[in-house]
């Protein structure tokens, strides 16, 4: 019978996520803004584990379901549409100057969708959850950018916890902390792995090889209670693997 739920669980899920596919595209798009900037950019393994997240919060209602997935990848497109923004000290053409405000806008434009998503059904603690968040994020930017010279350890370091910060406070919201780490560390590797091959990141293989034998080791020691993340990650983990040997 236990088989017979799960399977049941998946398939919806499945479902589910194609229609939030669907209604995230819908929030997104905006006719005059695209025609000057490029698509706004989703990162999958986040969309993924927070479609995951909340799916496994049987208290949720679906419509507070498709609010926290859909506003938290507002949030989360919004902070990546800024970092887009080229910091330039020549002069600009009309056509830079133009994309670049219309990319400042973007970001704004996608931040203020989810405060009005979430101030529509009275979500006032989420809301704060994703501005605690983004405050942290921001500080933590701000050290980055201000920093002379950073080692390659420190800008890691700092790196993947702007880029966890955001889903680990939603999965704190929603759970508990207790896979804070585990989650930061995944996001990571998935972050080092696409700068390496789409950027010529000077990010060795020693040091993405570190941080999944930590994930594989918080897999096997994390508390029963966060056990469905940890099951999630390792599944990522080996599709990961499988779709390498086969290419």
């Amino acid at each position: 019978m236990a088989e017979r739920v799960q399977v049941i669980f998946l398939t919806t899920f499945i479902t589910r996520n194609q229609s939030y596919r669907e209604l995230l595209d819908e929030k997104l798009k905006y006719g005059y803004i695209h025609k000057h900037i490029q698509q706004p950019l989703i990162d999958e393994a986040k969309w993924g584990l927070l479609q995951f997240l909340v799916e496994q919060d049987r208290s949720l209602t679906p419509m507070q379901r498709e609010r926290y997935l859909i506003t938290t990848m507002l949030v989360q497109i919004a902070l990546d549409t800024h970092d887009l923004v080229p910091i330039k000290k020549v002069a600009e053409t009309e056509q830079e100057t133009l994309s670049k405000q219309l990319q400042v806008l973007s970001g704004d434009y996608y931040s203020g969708l989810y405060y009005f998503l979430l101030s529509e059904v009275g979500e006032i603690e989420f809301i704060q959850t994703l501005a605690n968040a983004i405050r942290e994020i921001n500080e933590l930017k701000m050290a980055l950018y201000y920093k002379d010279s950073p080692t390659l350890h420190e800008w890691i370091d700092l790196t993947k916890k702007i880029n966890s910060m955001l889903i680990v406070h939603v999965t704190q919201f929603l759970y508990d902390d207790t896979a804070n780490e585990l989650i930061t560390d995944w996001l990571i590797i998935q972050r080092l792995e696409l700068e390496k091959e789409y950027n010529n990141s000077v990010i060795g293989e020693t040091t993405i090889n570190n941080y999944k034998k930590n994930v594989s080791n918080l897999v096997q020691t994390l508390s029963n209670q966060t056990a469905f993340i940890t099951h999630y990650i390792q599944d990522q983990q080996n599709d990961n693997v499988n779709i390498s040997t086969r290419i």
